[in-house]
C-alpha cells in the first residue's frame, strides 16, 4: 500500500427505496453502476480503495435513533446533516463520495466528494419551490449548496452541467470533473420478436381498438416533475391526433408512458389535463417497466418523444439511441451534447414545430428513407462511446485530480 493510499467511502444509500426516491430513478442506476465496479475492483487502482456506506454501517446510536423515531418530518435531512455527518468518520474511509450533493453534509468532519447532477431547482425555482414561504425549498437548497461548495471536489455528467455549476454556484472549473453516464449493453441488443412483450404491456397497448384503428405508438420514459414538460406532451399528442391524415398509415397517435408515476405529487395534475384534453383513450400508463420490456419497447414504438426542459444528462435519450429508435428531443442543456445531432431537437414549447417535425419523421420512417435510417444508426454508433465502464475509468480519473 502507499502511502498516498487514499480509503474511499461509497455512499449507497441512495439504492435503499426507504432512504429517497433515488433508487428507481437514473440516480439510483448510476449509483449502482459505478459502486458495483468500484467495490469488485473492476478497475484496481493500488492508491485507491472502496469502503461501502449504507445506513446501516454509518450506524445509528440511541439516542439519534430515538430522535429520529419522534421526529415528525425532516428525517432524511436530520440522518445526512446530524447522524452520518457525525457517525462518518468511524467507517474507516478518508474521504466519502456522495452521489447527490442533495445527500452530503452541508459542513462536513470528513472531506467529501459531492457528484452534482443538475442544478434544476435553481434553473427553474418557480417550478419546485412550495411550502409556507417556500422554507423547505430554501433550507433545502441551501443545505445543497452548502455542501457541493464544501466539497474538496465536484463530479458532474455534463458540459452543461458543469457551466451551471461554475456559473450558479461559483465553484471554480479546475475543481470540477466530468463522468458521462453510460448504458447497459442489453439496449443494443435486437429481440428476434418484438411483439415479445410481456402479456400485461400488450394487452394495455392493445386496449380499445375494436375498429382496428391503424395505431402510432409514441413513447415517454421517465418522471412528471414540472421540467419533465408533460403538460406540452398531452398538448402534443392532442395536436398530432388533429393532425393524424398528415400521418402515413395512421389513423390514430397513442402515448405510453413508462415510469412509477402513482406516488408522484404531480400524477393527479396530469390526469386532469388528460381529461380535459379528451385523451383518456389516447394515454397508457404502464408503470415500472423492467430492462427486458423496455429495450422490447423502444424498438416496438414508432417514435421516442422527450420534452424535458432541462436534463443533467438524460438517460431514456441513451437508451433510446441505442435501441435505434426515432428519437425527437427539447434544443436545451445536454441534448445536442447527448444526442450530437440537431435534426432531432425542437425548440421548446414550440407546438407548431414540434408537431410539424415530428409528422415529417413518422413519415420518413415508414417510408424507409435511407438518410434517416443512417442518422437513426449513427445515433446507435454515438451510444456505444457512452458505457458505464468509462464512467467508472473517468470517475477514478476524477478522484486522482480533485484529491491529489
Amino acid at each position: 500500500m502507499s502511502k498516498n493510499h487514499l480509503k474511499i467511502g461509497l455512499d449507497l444509500r441512495g439504492l435503499d427505496p426507504d432512504f429517497k426516491a433515488h433508487s428507481q430513478r437514473g440516480t439510483g442506476r448510476y449509483i449502482r453502476e459505478v459502486t458495483d465496479r468500484l467495490l469488485k475492483n473492476d478497475f484496481y487502482d493500488e492508491d485507491l480503495s472502496f469502503i461501502p456506506l449504507t445506513r446501516e454501517n454509518i450506524g445509528l446510536n440511541s439516542w439519534q435513533r430515538g430522535l429520529l423515531n419522534r421526529l415528525p418530518r425532516g428525517r432524511v435531512t436530520f440522518e445526512s446533516q446530524i447522524c452520518l455527518r457525525n457517525n462518518i468518520n468511524n467507517t474507516g474511509c478518508d474521504v466519502a463520495h456522495f452521489f447527490s450533493h442533495g445527500d452530503a453534509p452541508a459542513y462536513p468532519l470528513l472531506p467529501q466528494i459531492a457528484t452534482i447532477l443538475d442544478l434544476i431547482p435553481l434553473r427553474f425555482p418557480h417550478l419546485y419551490q412550495s411550502g409556507p414561504l417556500n422554507l423547505r425549498f430554501e433550507l433545502a437548497r441551501f443545505l445543497e449548496n452548502r455542501a457541493a461548495i464544501a466539497a474538496k471536489g465536484i463530479i458532474t455528467i455534463s458540459e452543461a452541467s458543469k457551466r451551471d455549476i461554475v456559473d450558479i454556484l461559483g465553484i471554480p472549473a479546475d475543481r470540477i470533473a466530468i463522468t458521462y453516464l453510460g448504458v447497459d449493453n442489453l439496449f443494443f441488443s435486437t429481440p428476434d420478436d418484438e411483439s415479445a412483450l410481456s402479456k400485461e404491456i400488450l394487452d394495455k397497448l392493445d386496449k380499445n381498438n375494436a375498429e382496428n384503428k391503424k395505431l402510432k405508438l409514441a413513447l415517454y420514459v421517465g418522471g412528471l416533475d414540472a421540467r419533465k414538460n408533460i403538460n406540452f406532451l398531452l398538448e402534443l399528442i392532442e395536436e398530432l391526433n388533429k393532425n393524424h391524415t398528415s400521418i402515413d398509415n395512421c389513423d390514430e397517435l397513442r402515448l405510453a408512458l413508462v415510469g412509477n408515476f402513482k406516488n408522484e405529487k404531480n400524477f393527479p395534475e396530469i390526469l386532469k389535463k388528460i381529461q380535459a384534453l379528451g385523451l383518456e383513450e389516447k394515454i397508457i400508463f404502464l408503470g415500472f417497466v423492467n430492462n427486458s420490456d423496455l429495450i422490447k419497447l423502444y424498438k416496438y414504438s414508432d417514435i421516442f418523444i422527450f420534452p424535458s426542459l432541462y436534463e443533467g444528462f438524460g438517460l431514456p435519450i441513451l437508451e433510446a439511441m441505442a435501441s435505434e429508435s426515432l428519437i425527437v428531443a427539447g434544443n436545451n442543456s445536454c441534448m445536442k451534447e447527448v444526442l450530437g445531432d440537431d435534426d432531432f431537437l425542437f425548440q421548446d414549447n414550440d407546438l407548431k414545430e414540434w408537431c410539424n417535425g415530428i409528422i415529417a419523421l413518422l413519415n420518413s420512417k415508414d417510408a424507409k428513407n435511407d438518410i434517416l435510417l443512417e442518422k437513426l444508426k449513427a445515433n446507435r454508433d454515438r451510444a456505444k462511446s457512452f458505457n458505464w465502464e468509462n464512467t467508472v475509468k473517468q470517475t477514478i480519473e476524477a478522484y486522482k485530480l480533485l484529491l491529489y
